[in-house]
């Protein structure tokens, strides 16, 4: 994750665009709670969705029962990365499969702990029904995050702003309104 996290804090100096609002999901969501952790000068707003936690037990089977899915998308991921050599979508997914269940790096399993040191302006949206970021994360992270606002969307997994679009689009806009 650290050498995600550099690669885009490089595109973000690189495009000049600092300090930025950071939107990011799952593991997107994950980089951009280091990034304002770690890089706080290039993060103007953190809109945070799902970032999972990996050291969850239900998060554990979660990533067991993709795992078992993934042949079911295979075909859909390799067309979207057609420009990758054949097999490069499973390699890449499914060696992160086996190190999200058994290599849990400390900087995700902490995530949540470390959180209080983030001091732009964030937002947290879950799903009330995720179990990579359970609701009771989420409220951890939001009473950690001392500039935070928390939204759970009820009836939601993983990707609550896939499964409520305008709810959420509503949301992060007003969020990014009032903090610009």
């Amino acid at each position: 994750m650290t050498d995600f996290a550099e690669d885009i804090a490089q595109l973000i100096r690189f495009l000049g665009i600092t300090p930025t609002h950071f939107v990011g999901s799952s593991l997107g969501a994950q980089i951009g709670l280091y990034l304002a952790r770690e890089d706080p000068r290039i993060i103007r707003t953190l809109s945070a969705m799902d970032p999972p936690h990996l050291s969850e037990p239900s998060a554990q089977a979660y990533m067991a029962r993709v795992e078992q899915e993934f042949p079911a998308n295979e075909n859909r991921l390799e067309s979207e990365h057609s420009g990758q050599r054949p097999g490069h979508v499973r390699s890449v997914l499914l060696r992160n499969f086996m190190l999200d269940r058994e290599e849990m790096p400390k900087d995700q399993a902490e995530a949540v702990e470390l959180a209080g040191s983030i001091a732009c302006p964030t937002l947290i949206v879950g799903g009330d029904n995720d179990p990579t970021f359970p609701a009771r994360r989420a409220l951890e992270l939001w009473e950690r995050i001392p500039d935070s606002e928390l939204l759970l969307l009820p009836r939601a997994g993983h990707f609550p702003h896939r499964t409520m679009p305008s709810v959420f689009s509503e949301v992060l806009l007003d969020f990014l309104y009032r903090r610009s």
